[in-house]
């Protein structure tokens, strides 16, 4: 799994758009310098946004804007455009529910480095340390249960949450028949 297919997947799962998990950076610095960290770029010659800029010069980014114009630059990241350091995975794991050491480890693999391949569902990404949770009521009312998903014992490569939702659809599928 590519770095970028593993942050897509873990977005997905929890159900966040690109324009939401743009909001994590809202508050975390200037608007430009979030926005040159992100895209991997300095904010000067073919990249310089004039508009982006002046508005950063004096404090007054249009929201809008600012949180679309990241949310572009994290749909680059999703389709490995470019990487980015912990300073960016860590802001973002705020809102998206991701493992930053296996998007570390997932870089160094596609760099070359030798490193231990981590085990993630091929369908949702989760790991070990970021699992699947299930809220289950557990019999008493307004009581939950949580529950974390585990690996399955038919494939390694799926969680046992992803297991069960491809088992529901295709009863779902037979059951339409």
């Amino acid at each position: 799994m590519s770095p970028g297919t593993y942050l897509l997947k873990r977005r997905e799962a929890a159900r966040v758009s690109l324009d939401l998990a743009a909001v994590a950076f809202v508050p975390w610095g200037r608007p430009g310098d979030i926005i040159a960290r992100i895209g991997g770029e300095q904010m000067t010659g073919a990249n310089f946004d004039p508009a982006v800029r002046a508005a950063d010069i004096v404090g007054d980014v249009d929201l809008i804007t600012m949180v679309r114009t990241i949310a572009c630059k994290l749909a680059a990241l999703e389709a490995d455009q470019r990487h980015v350091d912990r300073t960016i995975t860590t802001c973002l794991a705020r809102i998206v529910p991701i493992d930053v050491e296996i998007y570390d480890a997932l870089v160094a693999l596609q760099f070359g480095i030798d490193v231990p391949i981590p085990q993630i569902c091929r369908e949702c990404g989760c790991s070990w340390h970021r699992p699947c949770v299930d809220r289950v009521e557990s019999g008493l009312p307004g009581c939950f249960a949580e529950y974390g998903c585990s690996w399955s014992a038919s494939d390694p490569n799926l969680c046992t949450a992803c297991e069960r939702k491809a088992a529901e659809l295709e009863q779902e599928s037979v059951d339409a028949s």
